[in-house]
């Protein structure tokens, strides 16, 4: 998941791509995301992220879940910093 990523749909499948990323499929197209993101959404749900957007919205049945990628980022770059 990178912030020129686009796309609108329902989730029809989240497969585990490793520890710390998520195979989700969306109209039929594959992505990867964040692991701890993706808990945040189900199959079923409709995401939508607008291109050059770091915000993804998560509709859910009875509400809708804003996730802000940016805040993924400092933490990810703290675990896997090659110093």
């Amino acid at each position: 998941m990178i912030k020129e990523d686009t796309y609108k749909g329902i989730v029809s499948r989240k497969q585990i791509d490793n520890h710390r990323s998520v195979l989700t499929t969306i109209n039929e197209k594959n992505f990867n995301d964040f692991y701890e993101i993706s808990l945040k959404y189900d199959i079923g749900d409709s995401l939508f992220k607008k291109e050059n957007s770091a915000i993804m919205q998560i509709y859910k049945k009875d509400t809708i879940v804003t996730v802000d990628y940016n805040t993924m980022i400092p933490y990810y770059e703290s675990i896997y910093r090659q110093d």
